[in-house]
């Protein structure tokens, strides 16, 4: 089942433009100025709500006020819609793309003098795991020129003769471009794949103290940074992993 990711918005300095009550001069087309803050966008209807310094709050066509300042409403509209989380809800879960097995045959030879043709000494499981991630936009503006940076955490021992094997820790680092997320729509995306195996050993030919030990590996999850380009040329940036309580310190960003 999806879960909903646990996500940290670390904003640039456009973010600040999220303020409740951040106060600033407006220009109309027509050259008169009034200080305000914006409350909300309509992208449909192309609407502004702003409120006064006196409070009062008044609802007008983007279209009163200056290029500047209407480039300044459609910036501060899409970075409350890519940084909200009830804006842009983030879905993930993992998911096996390819699934393969690799036997070991051997002619084994029994003290009674049988022979068994092609023994299965081991069969081993490939299993390719990527992360599909579902980006929901309840806004009603479209959200566009996202980049993922993205890290997946996995571990792996090998097939050995030891008495157990050693569990490597590593870690997969990719970047994709997020298509385009229109208002009030869900866009799905998948990840690049890791992959992972386990050995299951037949213990049967093995004969003395040496045994051979399986390996196996397991997929932690991921860890993903969402990059936003505003335009002014500046981006602001949105973390989430998967799962949601993924460690920060067992498993941290690589940079």
């Amino acid at each position: 089942m999806k879960r909903l990711v646990l996500f940290v918005c670390l904003l640039s300095t456009v973010a600040c433009m999220q303020a409740a009550a951040q106060y600033r001069d407006f220009t109309s087309t027509d050259g008169k100025t009034i200080k305000a803050a914006l409350k909300a966008y309509d992208a449909q209807k192309k609407i502004v709500t702003i409120e006064r310094d006196n409070r009062k709050t008044s609802r007008v066509p983007i279209t009163v006020f200056s290029k500047a300042d209407q480039a300044y409403i459609l910036e501060w509209d899409a970075s409350k819609g890519f940084s909200s989380a009830s804006f842009l809800k983030i879905e993930c879960d993992d998911m096996v793309v390819e699934k393969r097995k690799e036997k070991e045959l051997e002619d084994v030879l029994y003290t009674g003098g049988h022979i068994e043709k092609d023994f299965e000494k081991t069969v081993t499981t490939f299993e390719r795991i990527a992360f599909e991630i579902q980006f929901q936009n309840t806004n009603n503006s479209e959200l566009k020129d996202i980049r993922m940076e993205y890290q997946i955490y996995y571990e792996q021992s090998e097939l050995i003769w030891e008495e157990k094997p050693e569990v490597k820790q590593k870690h997969f680092s990719g970047e994709m471009a997020i298509p385009a997320l229109p208002g009030k729509s869900k866009t799905l995306v998948t990840t690049e794949s890791v992959e992972i195996h386990e050995d299951n050993v037949n213990p049967i030919p093995q004969f003395g103290e040496d045994q051979r030990r399986g390996g196996k590996g397991e997929v932690h999850g991921i860890r993903a940074r969402l990059y936003m380009k505003m335009s002014s040329g500046k981006e602001i940036m949105r973390e989430f992993s998967f799962p949601e309580k993924l460690s920060d310190k067992k498993f941290p960003w690589k940079d």
